[in-house]
């Protein structure tokens, strides 16, 4: 009797470990250092990480370890962006064109957009091969970025071509609660007036979320890190 008993005890711990194994939830392994952190309950965000915006380098954890918390990764990220050169817009004259910028943002927050100091809009601009494909994925280097920054209580529009940023003359911005738009006049003869002129969209944290370790962290646009062409129209 003792023998069958252990048999069918056996066998039930066999079935309760299968059926225990079949529900869990799987853990993933952060790609940064191997460390294995438990699923979410919650639906996941697709978007599973930011960017270190000095180096464009994939960060999964900040601050202590686990996953970056979807809090702060919900609250605004980049969901399409845009950069096109109009020619002989009567709005701009008398420069012959008009550089007009937009982004879409997804936010958990809308006063995160529209109000605050903690997070920078930049749109990043580079020379790349004389194409007409609408994106390349060279590693080209910027040779100008346009930053939205909130100083002083407002939301100021800068250039920076590499000697320091300098705020943008006869600019236009606009800012909505998940939609900024820009637009400047550019002169004739400036590289922006060229045809292989390609960009880059991104919004990063400048003050620390939470901790000092949020510093710099955001979120860029194409998220494969491609360069979007700025077509003329």
């Amino acid at each position: 009797m003792l023998r069958v008993a252990a048999v069918v005890f056996g066998f039930l711990s066999v079935v309760l470990v299968g059926c225990d194994s079949g529900d869990a939830s799987p853990e993933r392994t952060s790609p940064s250092d191997g460390v294995a952190v438990a699923s979410a309950t919650a639906t996941p965000d697709p978007r599973a990480y930011l960017f270190r915006i000095d180096t464009l380098e994939k960060v999964y954890e900040v601050g202590a370890p686990g996953r970056i918390p979807l809090g702060f990764l919900n609250e605004v990220t980049v969901d399409k962006a845009d950069a096109r050169l109009d020619a002989n817009n009567a709005s701009v004259q008398p420069s012959p064109y008009a550089l007009r910028l937009s982004m879409v943002m997804g936010a958990g927050r809308d006063s995160f957009v529209v109000t605050g100091g903690h997070h920078r809009y930049e749109w990043r601009f580079a020379k790349g091969p004389e194409s007409d494909a609408p994106f390349v994925d060279d590693d080209l280097e910027a040779f100008w970025t346009v930053s939205l920054r909130f100083d002083d209580g407002a939301w100021v529009l800068y250039g920076d071509d590499g000697s320091g940023a300098v705020p943008l003359e006869g600019a236009d911005v606009v800012i909505g609660l998940f939609e900024i738009s820009a637009t400047l006049p550019i002169e004739a003869g400036s590289p922006l007036s060229a045809n292989d002129v390609y960009f880059r969209a991104l919004v990063y944290g400048v003050e620390p979320q939470v901790d000092a370790s949020f510093l710099g962290v955001g979120d860029v646009y194409p998220r494969d890190l491609t360069w979007r062409k700025v077509f003329q129209y």
